[in-house]
């Protein structure tokens, strides 16, 4: 946002407020001086605010737990065109940043480790559902892959068409939740992260960082943080 243009805003501003960095970002902080009620999106993010005497309410985001339920995982499978007796992980998110924010390049690295040193899981299939070109400022996915001569029967995508029209139904989201055994989301700061509420509530548990709001959105999963393997990046933001 324009600093000058919230200034002129007609109208009362109340932001919904992602805080993915720790602490929060002296760029966000400025903007939360034009707010007239600022929202925090996760206890941590409100917490975050109150360190810079910014006090927010608490308005978490909310999902459709009678949509977003357990499922049959052969049957997901089955819809999506995947193997059924094989481990499957998968990533649901944007990539819009470079650096990714949601961790790709190391994902994609992570997976073919995975695959060298498990040669009992040589048919496990990483899902990838987000575009892999860098049309959005992102990475390109894409030729990752094929840099590292990852082979196709390893990994599936979400039909990149489809996905730049915005014309994925949810119901193929929930069968990738139902499908996978584990959803892959280390990212480097979240404000909630939605994904993993989602992927919970249909069983799937989640591999975060123990980092930003993924601390208290990571409810049945496994989480890393800088003690165990982590690193800190800087971000564009300026935290």
């Amino acid at each position: 946002f324009d600093a000058g243009v919230l200034r002129s805003l007609p109208v009362p501003w109340v932001p919904w407020v992602p805080v993915d960095t720790e602490p929060m970002s002296a760029l966000l902080t400025g903007y939360m001086a034009w707010a007239l009620q600022p929202l925090a999106m996760s206890r941590n993010g409100q917490a975050l605010m109150k360190e810079q005497s910014i006090q927010a309410a608490y308005v978490p985001p909310g999902i459709d737990t009678a949509f977003w339920t357990p499922g049959d995982q052969r049957e997901a499978r089955k819809r999506l065109g995947l193997p059924q007796n094989v481990f499957i992980a998968a990533f649901v998110g944007a990539n819009q940043t470079n650096p990714s924010r949601k961790s790709l390049v190391q994902i994609i690295l992570a997976w073919q480790l995975f695959l060298e040193t498990h040669p009992d899981q040589r048919d496990a299939v990483l899902i990838l559902h987000t575009n892999l070109g860098d049309s959005q400022g992102g990475i390109y996915v894409k030729g990752m892959l094929e840099a590292l001569n990852l082979s196709e029967s390893n990994w599936r995508a979400s039909d990149q068409l489809l996905y730049a029209a915005g014309y994925i139904t949810r119901e193929y989201v929930r069968d990738i939740y139902r499908a996978a055994d584990v959803l892959l989301n280390p990212s480097m700061g979240g404000g909630f992260e939605l994904c993993m509420a989602e992927a919970q509530a249909c069983g799937t548990p989640a591999i975060s960082c123990n980092w930003t709001a993924m601390r208290e959105t990571n409810w049945s999963g496994w989480q890393v943080d800088e003690r165990t393997g982590g690193e800190l990046f800087w971000c564009e933001m300026g935290a």
